[in-house]
């Protein structure tokens, strides 16, 4: 969504990764275009476990990739590896 609001001390700038940026190749951070890749300065977060299967870090990992732990991540901000999707029509 491009909904979201930040606070008003801080001034959030549109980024591009083009050489010549304009309005139509910059963006904010928001979450759509952070999963759409538009917005260019991302960071992906890995879990690398090594535990046995049943340990504890593997049921964490568990809960992070559940549709719970995704929902989660989604409502703190960040943008989950599995984002839901919404198809709005739009009648003329």
């Amino acid at each position: 969504t491009t909904h979201l609001s930040f606070r008003n001390e801080i001034k959030v700038m549109s980024v591009s990764a083009s050489n010549t940026p304009i309005l139509g190749n910059s963006y904010k951070p928001y979450q759509a275009y952070l999963y759409y890749g538009d917005y260019p300065l991302t960071r992906n977060i890995y879990v690398l476990l090594n535990d046995p299967r049943n340990g504890l870090p593997w049921g964490f990992a568990s809960f992070l990739t559940s549709d719970r732990g995704q929902r989660i991540i989604l409502k703190s901000g960040l943008v989950p590896a599995t984002q839901p999707v919404r198809i709005v029509k739009i009648k003329e």
